[in-house]
């Protein structure tokens, strides 16, 4: 699997893990209390990604367009696999297809929005590339994108209504993104080996302490979309485990697969779910209410077989068809 030049592989590294947990979490037989571990970064991880890596492009219809076809067509063809094999395989209600294509388009949290993340990184995109635009320097940046944030909080706190393509979050995802695009530069200099193995060490342990505090019920769960029980909480847990996720991705030299998954997350991402539930199907048996440990094995299991799948159908669209994922077909050399 060859590694492209341009490609940042720590952040690779960073987006293999969080999809990783992603997949691991949408099993139902995995107990929320054990979620709890990794929902303060699996999303917010990716946020940060988005904006390290993000590009200001001279004009803005430029920027739209590469956006739509990097995200918006990939999000139309996986949601159309998603609908027709509901249609035909289904494990749960059925719903009619105009029903189905109703939700899909509105992509309103809890109704059918399975390609939500994909609509709001779009969205917060658009938001941000103005953000960038109109002030330029990273430190206002950061302090204009906490002041979305806040906005985003106090209307989940007061109105806390579902908005199409989850634009009550649009504030909170521009604040993770800021953090990534922040960080690039003078900040990301520091994490040298040295520093970043002591980072990693204090971070963890913080994140780790914090996480127990969740586990036995002494503070609400912290994730992208539930803030827990105050903001301080909130934010030292997320940004400790992002420290975390940076330092570890640094240190480690990783193997190749653990790349070319993190470069592909968008396939494993819109396409998981309905793997996942013919798994459970088949597994439903084996699957045990009281041993959480039989769950996870599982699980873990599980994840890897649906990886490979995708993986090999990853491996053909960024042969034969890197148009469906925004890519251009690279030149043999």
């Amino acid at each position: 699997m060859k590694q492209k030049k341009d490609r940042v592989i720590w952040i690779d590294v960073i987006k293999c893990i969080c999809i990783l947990f992603i997949m691991f979490g949408h099993f139902k037989f995995i107990p929320d209390r054990i979620a709890t571990f990794w929902s303060p970064f699996c999303l917010t991880g990716f946020l940060f990604c988005s904006g390290y890596t993000f590009h200001l492009e001279k004009k803005y219809i430029i920027f739209l367009k590469k956006r739509f076809f990097q995200i918006i067509i990939p999000m139309m063809w996986m949601g159309l696999i998603i609908i027709l094999s509901r249609l035909i395989i289904t494990f749960n209600e059925h719903i009619s297809l105009v029903d189905e294509i109703r939700r899909f388009l509105l992509q309103i949290r809890g109704q059918g929005d399975e390609m939500w993340f994909l609509a709001l990184m779009f969205g917060t995109d658009v938001l941000f590339y103005l953000i960038v635009k109109l002030i330029k320097d990273k430190k206002k940046i950061l302090f204009a994108s906490f002041i979305l944030f806040t906005l985003s909080y106090l209307y989940s706190f007061f109105v806390n209504i579902p908005l199409p393509w989850h634009i009550q979050m649009y504030g909170a995802s521009c604040l993770f993104m800021a953090m990534g695009y922040t960080f690039k530069g003078k900040i990301e200099g520091k994490f040298d080996k040295y520093n970043s193995l002591i980072m990693f060490g204090v971070s963890f342990t913080i994140f780790i302490m914090l996480w127990l505090v969740v586990l036995f019920d002494i503070y609400n769960p912290i994730s992208f979309y539930n803030y827990g029980d105050n903001l301080i909480y909130y934010f030292i847990t997320i940004i400790a485990s992002l420290i975390s996720l940076i330092s570890i991705s640094k240190l480690i030299k990783y193997p190749n697969f653990i790349v070319y998954i993190g470069q592909n997350t968008l396939v494993l991402y819109g396409l998981h779910g309905k793997l996942e539930s013919i798994y459970e199907t088949l597994l439903g048996k084996f699957i045990s209410v009281d041993n959480i440990w039989i769950n996870m094995l599982i699980g873990v299991v599980g994840v890897a077989i649906i990886a490979t799948i995708l993986l090999s159908i990853c491996y053909i669209i960024n042969k034969y068809f890197p148009f469906l994922i925004g890519r251009r077909k690279e030149e043999k050399t």
